[in-house]
């Protein structure tokens, strides 16, 4: 697959098959965050490979805030794997600089899940104390995103959409996602001037 198609496949994918990634593949998935930019070069972000407690987080995490009736995955189409990526309390980066990195960390295991036939979605609304318990995690680490992983089980459709169209992503009565995105016209501010000699 090339580079364009991996990022059209790299949907959040909310619905999974029930059947586990290797541990080995894992390793692979993270090895490639070992290469990443780092504000500084820092590398302040660590990550915990959630497998045993899976269920347990599930309990902790707020699937598509934007389909208010959807509760999450049913029981046999939860993700088997978790990816939560944390950092020290005494981080000395700013929390520009933090957030930069954990953009292009996530991307980064995503994009790594889906060369590998996998897909994932990014959860930002949890209770952090309580994946701070699950995983034993002392009080100075500070789970900052959750992963979700898994073979998906959902179609992702891309729809294009102008500035003013409602971005609302929604599901068809057959469960299908459908997500808009912006043209690109819409992305560049100066596009008029570079299409005329595009």
């Amino acid at each position: 697959m090339d580079w364009a198609g991996m990022l059209k496949k790299n949907r959040s994918y909310r619905r999974f098959i029930s059947k586990d990634i290797p541990n080995k593949e894992l390793i692979e998935i993270l090895e490639q965050n070992r290469f990443i930019a780092s504000p500084h070069n820092m590398q302040e972000l660590r990550y915990f490979i959630v497998k045993n407690e899976a269920d347990a987080i599930f309990q902790e995490v707020k699937w598509a805030a934007l389909i208010t009736e959807h509760e999450g995955p049913k029981f046999d189409e939860r993700p088997p794997v978790y990816i939560v990526i944390v950092r020290d309390s005494q981080s000395k980066a700013n929390a520009a600089a933090l957030w930069c990195e954990v953009g292009i960390a996530s991307q980064t295991i995503l994009l790594s899940a889906i060369e590998k036939g996998y897909g994932g979605c990014c959860l930002g609304a949890f209770r952090e104390d309580r994946v701070r318990k699950i995983l034993g995690l002392s009080e100075d680490v500070v789970p900052l995103l959750i992963i979700a992983l898994g073979q998906p089980k959902e179609d992702v459709h891309i729809v294009p959409a102008k500035t003013g169209d409602s971005l609302k992503y929604y599901k068809n009565e057959k469960s299908a996602h459908y997500v808009p995105k912006l043209e690109v016209e819409d992305l560049i501010l100066n596009y008029r001037e570079f299409f005329q000699t595009y």
